[in-house]
């Protein structure tokens, strides 16, 4: 959904997930704080603040949602009878794989950070504070998105944050003291908070007819499927291995992960062409088309006919992104007479 609202209302991802990272700078560190002060008083570890100051704000953020427009129109695809289709393309089919990679990197570490704090000694509100320092630090990320994604390139991307994963499970194989932990946390601008971007993003890129599909997929594969199997193996290495052990192995996980995607990228997956994006019945008009009465309408196209007339060569994207809507239902009636042949005539005549 909030792919479809900025592409429809010509907004950023990169810029909306900024507001994400905002929340997690702030309350992170304010919930350890009253698990601090509850277990301090009550003599016993006491989390019930984080789940009181959870459900505050998931209600506040209720009654927000409940007043916001969000009729957003999503593709109108089946997903399991698409999955094949998309599957088959190689293209598709690696980046799925490579997000299941990621997802078991991501689930891995997120589970078993503060397990490894507490048996340094960490404070409570110090790892709250791991996510503050990753918040703050993304925060430029994704505002920039755009631009870094312009200049590395989705694929890169990718390889990067496995490259990156496999550094901070290195650090922490090093570290004993707690507090070194944090300058490692920046590097989740560049694990997380750009990954998410750049795969919604790709998604659009390498399916553009299953965009929800994919994401589906994609989504499933990277939170779901590859977090639950990193959470998995990552307690059983745990035990056995030792957290240290247990991170340089996941370190060389992610560097062999980076270079077999770089093999295949160079090799083979670069010379294969993205599909074109097919004409779609729901592509969503500007404010200003939709919101231009028929008459109204008129008046546009022969505005912007009298600018292509005089030399200006600026396109029609109001009027074809309107026509693009509602062209389906009127179409002939527009040919037979309508907004098409009185944008003609005008231009001959002029």
């Amino acid at each position: 959904m909030a792919y479809q609202m900025s592409k429809e209302h010509g907004g950023d991802l990169g810029f909306q997930r900024m507001f994400t990272l905002v929340g997690m700078c702030v309350f992170p560190p304010a919930s350890g704080y009253f698990v601090g002060l509850a277990s301090h008083a009550n003599k016993f570890d006491d989390f019930s603040p984080a789940f009181y100051l959870f459900g505050i704000l998931l209600t506040l953020s209720a009654i927000i949602a409940y007043f916001m427009d969000l009729d957003v129109r999503m593709p109108a695809e089946d997903i399991i009878k698409n999955m094949g289709k998309i599957l088959g393309n190689p293209k598709v089919a690696i980046f799925v794989l490579m997000m299941f990679f990621t997802g078991c990197m991501w689930g891995f570490l997120e589970n078993f950070l503060f397990v490894f704090m507490e048996q340094l000694g960490s404070p409570r509100w110090l790892m709250g504070m791991t996510n503050t320092v990753s918040a703050i630090s993304a925060l430029p990320v994704v505002c920039a998105s755009t631009i870094i994604m312009k200049y590395l390139g989705h694929t890169k991307i990718l390889m990067l944050t496995c490259v990156l994963f496999g550094v901070r499970f290195l650090a922490y194989s090093f570290i004993y003291n707690p507090y070194h932990i944090l300058p490692v946390e920046v590097l989740e601008a560049f694990t997380t908070s750009l990954l998410w971007v750049v795969a919604s993003v790709y998604c659009g890129k390498i399916a553009p007819d299953y965009l929800a599909t994919l994401q589906g997929v994609m989504g499933a594969a990277h939170a779901a499927i590859g977090r639950g199997v990193g959470s998995l193996v990552g307690g059983v290495m745990f035990d056995y291995l030792l957290p240290r052990r247990t991170y340089q192995v996941f370190a060389g996980f992610c560097f062999a992960v980076a270079l077999f995607y770089a093999v295949l990228h160079y090799a083979w997956l670069r010379r294969l062409k993205n599909p074109p994006r097919k004409p779609a019945q729901n592509d969503f008009p500007t404010d200003k088309a939709r919101s231009l009465a028929d008459s109204e309408l008129e008046e546009f196209a022969e505005t912007e006919a009298l600018s292509q007339a005089v030399g200006d060569t600026r396109p029609m994207s109001h009027l074809e992104l309107y026509e693009n809507t509602q062209g389906m239902k009127n179409t002939q009636g527009m040919k037979n007479g309508g907004l098409h042949q009185r944008t003609k005539d005008f231009s001959v005549h002029s």
